[in-house]
C-alpha cells in the first residue's frame, strides 16, 4: 500500500500461485454517522474492491444483528474474467450481511448496480442512523433497507482482494 498526493493505493499481485492483497481497517469501532469514501477500481480480472464495515460481534447472537451486529457492504466492484453471476466491472453493489455467516447468514442486497463505475473516481456513502442505512453513489441515493440493522459499532474498512480462477 502506498499514500502519493492523498490517495491510498491498494496493490494486489500474484507470484508463482501465491494471491497478495491488502486492506486498511480504522483501529476504533465507529457507529452510527456519514461515511464516505472517493475510490478508482482497477478493471482487472480478478479484483474484488470494496468499503465496507464490519463488527467483531456479527453472528455471535443469531438473528439479533442489532446487539451482534452487521457486515454493511458500502460498495463491492468485482471484475471477472466471464461474465458469470460475480462480473460487475462496470457496475458496483452495496449489502448488509447479518447472522452467522457458516450457518444461516441473511442478506439484503442491491446490485448490480450504476454504469461506468469500473473507471474514474467516484464517490460512495452510508449514512447510518438508529433505524436504517442510506447508501449513496456520487451523492445520489440508491437505496436504504432496515435489514439487519446493527446497533453495534464496527471497523471501516477498504480492502482489495485477488481471487484466484476468475
Amino acid at each position: 500500500m502506498t499514500v502519493s498526493n492523498g490517495c491510498l493505493t491498494i496493490t494486489c499481485f500474484n507470484t508463482n500461485a501465491d494471491y497478495y492483497s491488502g486492506a486498511v481497517s480504522s483501529q476504533g469501532l465507529f457507529c452510527y454517522g456519514y461515511y464516505e469514501a472517493s475510490i478508482e477500481f482497477n478493471g482487472e480480472p480478478g479484483m474484488w474492491s470494496a468499503f465496507w464495515m464490519n463488527s467483531p460481534n456479527t453472528g455471535l447472537y443469531d438473528n439479533n444483528p442489532s446487539s451482534s451486529g452487521a457486515e454493511v457492504d458500502i460498495v463491492e466492484h468485482r471484475y471477472t474474467d466471464t461474465d458469470d453471476v460475480d462480473y460487475i466491472n462496470n457496475g458496483v453493489q452495496q449489502a448488509v450481511h447479518w447472522n452467522n455467516e457458516a450457518v444461516d447468514e441473511q442478506t439484503a442486497i442491491i446490485g448490480p448496480i450504476g454504469t461506468n463505475l469500473g473507471t474514474g473516481f467516484h464517490t460512495y456513502g452510508l449514512l447510518w442512523d438508529r433505524t436504517n442505512y442510506y447508501f449513496y453513489i456520487d451523492g445520489s441515493a440508491t437505496w436504504s433497507t432496515n435489514a439487519g440493522h446493527s446497533d453495534r459499532s464496527g471497523e471501516v474498512t477498504l480492502s482489495s482482494e485477488l481471487t484466484n480462477g476468475w
